[in-house]
């Protein structure tokens, strides 16, 4: 059975082949490999589909929406502006709004139970994204990621700890499909790749910075901070149980970002 199933709007017979085309089967090919380093098989076809800037934008002002008040985050931005954390005068909405789009190169959707994959991206440049979400969709069909990626009001500390998880997780496995694109079978192993990470995130703060230049220090640490945390407890879970052993987290999930950057004390 293919891992990932076309979207409707897939090309239609005798037309001649796209880029998008070209995304699509190659999203199949990526999906074969994930599954096969994530050691984790699809339990159906994952649905996916093409979106444009415009509409992955329209889909991360929702998902902000959805999940703060806008009374929650004019708090946030005058206590973060307070304390210098953020520039000043800033429309904290809008800020954080334009910061997430701009280091946005598709997504996993778990409410429509759909991959999004960005139109403007070339395709060898999207691939380590496209194995990053494929991740998502397989964590979503075995463990639920509804379930607990929606906030914990009064508690973001949780939802960091499971969010730091869900990344982490990701960023390993594309870390791994990397390397092994770049011709090297099982080139690195799982436990390297913190020591790997560290030597990448000034690297990928400057990168950010450049794609959005207002960010602040505070807030690119806080959107790394899932990622580079996160896939340093799932690489010591994976050193001491393997991948049967992060599966079973999501029986048992972090309750706080000190779990997560302590993995002894989980």
């Amino acid at each position: 059975m293919s891992v990932v199933s076309l979207a409707p709007a897939a090309r239609a017979q005798g037309k001649k082949p796209t880029a998008i085309d070209e995304l699509l089967r190659e999203t199949e090919k990526i999906a074969r490999i994930v599954s096969r380093l994530r050691s984790l098989k699809a339990k159906r076809p994952i649905r996916k589909r093409v979106a444009s800037k415009p509409q992955i934008r329209r889909y991360v002002k929702s998902r902000i929406e959805t999940q703060f008040s806008d009374a929650e985050l004019r708090v946030q931005g005058e206590v973060l502006h307070y304390f210098g954390l953020i520039p000043p005068k800033v429309d904290y909405k809008a800020y954080i709004l334009e910061f997430v789009t701009a280091q946005l190169g598709g997504y996993y959707d778990p409410d429509a139970g759909q991959l999004v994959i960005a139109d403007w991206i070339p395709v060898a440049t999207q691939k380590p994204v496209l194995a990053h979400e494929i991740v998502h969709a397989l964590q979503d069909q075995h463990f639920g990621l509804k379930r607990f990626l929606k906030r914990t009001p009064g508690n973001s500390d949780r939802t960091g700890a499971r969010m730091a998880l869900v990344e982490g997780e990701g960023l390993a496995v594309m870390f791994l499909f990397v390397a092994e694109a770049l011709g090297g079978q099982r080139a690195i192993s799982l436990a390297r790749l913190p020591s790997l990470m560290a030597m990448q995130v000034g690297m990928m703060k400057l990168m950010m910075k450049r794609i959005f230049p207002k960010a602040t220090d505070y807030i690119i640490d806080w959107q790394l901070f899932p990622y580079v945390e996160g896939l340093k407890f799932v690489a010591a879970l994976h050193a001491r149980f393997g991948w049967a052993g992060v599966d079973r987290v999501y029986k048992r999930l972090p309750i706080s970002t000190e779990q997560v950057l302590h993995p002894e004390k989980y």
